[in-house]
């Protein structure tokens, strides 16, 4: 009678909401499925039973990897050659051009003296200067009164036999085919490339080289080129005519080096219909004004979309 008289102290079960249960079914389903899991792959009970590896551990594990990754994405070229990495993404890659400096230059002095179009071309172009192999002859530029300046090359891709003449109107050349033959290894060695730009005897030196290895490029750009007065030099060109490139052909109307009748007959040995012409109201130099700069990219933009 006591027991019954004493009052209840059982708790009142709450019904569970709509959410709970699902939580609980899910919970309940996930046991129900580990321990099926370990009975079956008693090794998989084993790592489950392991202390779990530490964030730092992690960290370094993949900065270490990803070092490694980088490293060997800088060091092996992109897949195509010349193809960048962005190419597969649709996205439109930059070309690759060779730059040949004028006599006594180098590839240093032709790239500071180039910096205003590499600068307006730089989402489109990455630009690579080499230098010439020979010395430029050091009893001509006595007797021009040059002087090389400590740390400076002066560098020729000839030079001339009859030191009283100047190197465009020179009618025999010594080096030339020494020339072409390095420039035709360094292609080998660090191309391909899409382009090709030089500038007065590198102009005369990249239509010989367009001329001997026309696979090389798909495009020139010649400022203040001229046709080498050698004849068998000259005669590399000719039997290559018309040289089946696009083609730019630069030069100033006030240039006194290599006057403008020199530069458009070496317009001539190229194909008529992708031989394309630009005069800057300059002298012997490449230019670097805003019409050129202008002109140079629409032209550069032509050839990416080739």
């Amino acid at each position: 009678a006591d027991e019954m008289e004493r009052p209840s102290r059982r708790r009142r079960l709450l019904p569970l909401t709509p959410r709970c249960a699902l939580a609980l079914a899910l919970s309940l389903a996930s046991l129900v499925a580990t321990s099926n899991l370990t009975r079956r792959h008693p090794r998989i009970a084993e790592g489950l039973s392991r202390p779990p590896v530490s964030a730092a551990g992690s960290t370094q594990q993949t900065a270490a990897g990803a070092g490694a990754a980088g490293a060997a994405t800088s060091a092996a070229p992109p897949a195509g050659g010349a193809a960048a990495a962005g190419e597969g993404r649709g996205e439109m890659r930059k070309m690759r051009v060779l730059c040949l400096h004028g006599y006594t230059q180098s590839a240093k002095s032709f790239s500071a003296r180039t910096g205003a179009i590499r600068k307006a071309c730089k989402s489109l172009v990455d630009f690579y200067y080499v230098d010439a192999p020979h010395a430029a002859d050091a009893e001509w530029l006595e007797k021009q009164g040059m002087r090389r300046g400590e740390n400076e090359s002066i560098l020729a891709w000839w030079n001339m036999e009859d030191r009283s003449s100047r190197p465009s109107i020179a009618v025999e050349y010594t080096g030339a085919k020494h020339s072409l033959q390095c420039l035709k290894e360094h292609i080998e060695a660090k191309g391909p490339f899409d382009g090709i730009l030089g500038f007065s005897q590198g102009a005369a030196a990249a239509s010989l080289l367009c001329a001997s290895h026309p696979s090389a490029f798909r495009f020139a750009i010649l400022v203040s080129g001229f046709v080498p007065r050698d004849p068998e030099v000259a005669a590399v060109l000719e039997r290559a005519r018309p040289v089946q490139l696009r083609s730019l052909h630069v030069w100033g109307e006030n240039d006194t080096l290599v006057t403008n009748d020199r530069s458009s007959e070496l317009v001539e040995f190229f194909a008529n219909d992708s031989a394309e012409t630009h005069a800057h109201p300059g002298g012997h130099f490449v230019p670097s004004g805003a019409n050129f700069r202008k002109r140079l990219k629409e032209f550069l933009e032509q050839q990416q979309a080739t």
